[in-house]
């Protein structure tokens, strides 16, 4: 328990560790545990099987944990791994009735702080809040990002300009707010939903009611479509999907634009139109074009992530792109 939930720890502490550090961190640590249970086995030769088996099970643990990094970013992967030992103890407890030990009571302890320093650091770095907007509006103006909005509309021109008209909207503010939110796609699961929010409500006291709220929307989902609690991946946050909603703004604010029956957090037909529709529903003006600063758009735009250095960097980026398709022509 304890190497497996230290490894949260050197992850906050070295965000820039690659995996391959982690996990000799945590095999180190583990192998010293077993030498200290094993060394009069180990000096006998006479070892323990059940010390064997472990070594196995360790190692293929770490076989699946360098996989698990090649799927999903290392502190995701870090994640996953500090709270198994929760549920494996709590099944121990529950089911088998094995005793609850002070051994694995400072475990759970070790990785519940792990799970909560993984998750507390991105809301304590957020860049809308520590750097100044041309810092902020530097991390989203890359020539990759702005040439993907260009290829993006010009690849969903004829959907964009339905949207257009159905709801009035300027479709390159959505090619703007998915390109900032996913980079098209790109970068859109960081964290398991679930465990992004579960996190927030044990160890960030000032979120935990808006991340219960959340958390029961996730549910309400995720039965709705019939789909594991834990599958669904997405931000820091709890956001999913190509448009980074929350669940509760999901439930409410998404929309089947597709016509398929089911509101697809992936599908662009119905990312797009959910989009437009939330805008719309937050204030989003008819026949209007202001884009300045406090304008009705714009404090539509604000809604969607609740910083002025967001608004203003849709905004900028929207220009960017506009400039860009016109003299594609």
């Amino acid at each position: 328990l304890l190497s497996v939930s230290s490894a949260s720890l050197v992850v906050r502490m070295l965000p820039d560790t690659n995996a391959i550090t982690i996990a000799f961190w945590r095999m180190f640590l583990a192998s010293i545990m077993v030498f200290t249970v094993s060394y009069k086995n180990i000096f006998s030769f006479v070892p323990d099987k059940k010390i064997m088996l472990a070594g196995v099970f360790l190692g293929i643990h770490f076989a699946l944990f360098f996989r698990s990094v090649q799927l999903t970013s290392i502190a995701e992967a870090a994640l996953l791994g500090t709270t198994a030992p929760i549920f494996t103890e709590l099944y121990a407890i529950i089911f088998q009735k094995k005793p609850i030990l002070p051994v694995v009571i400072f475990g759970l302890f070790v990785a519940f702080v792990g799970a909560g320093v993984l998750v507390s650091q991105r809301f304590n770095k957020k860049p809308e809040k520590i750097k100044t907007y041309k810092e902020y509006k530097r991390i989203f103006f890359t020539e990759d990002r702005l040439d993907r909005g260009v290829v993006f509309y010009f690849q969903n021109k004829d959907l964009l300009n339905k949207i257009m008209l159905e709801f009035d909207i300027d479709p390159l503010i959505l090619v703007s707010i998915v390109g900032i939110e996913t980079n098209y796609g790109k970068r859109y699961a960081e964290y398991t939903v679930f465990n992004s929010l579960y996190t927030q409500i044990v160890s960030l006291p000032k979120r935990s009611t808006w991340a219960t709220k959340e958390l029961y929307h996730l549910l309400l989902y995720t039965k709705e479509q019939n789909i594991s609690p834990f599958q669904l991946e997405g931000s820091y946050a709890g956001a999913f999907g190509y448009g980074q909603f929350i669940p509760s703004s999901f439930n409410k604010l998404s929309i089947d634009y597709s016509g398929d029956n089911k509101k697809d957090p992936y599908s662009w037909e119905d990312v797009l139109g959910s989009i437009a529709y939330y805008l719309t529903e937050n204030g989003y003006p008819e026949n209007n074009h202001n884009f300045t600063f406090r304008s009705p758009i714009w404090r539509s735009i604000r809604t969607y992530n609740r910083s002025d250095k967001y608004a203003n960097t849709v905004i900028d980026f929207r220009n960017e792109i506009s400039r860009r398709v016109f003299l594609s022509y």
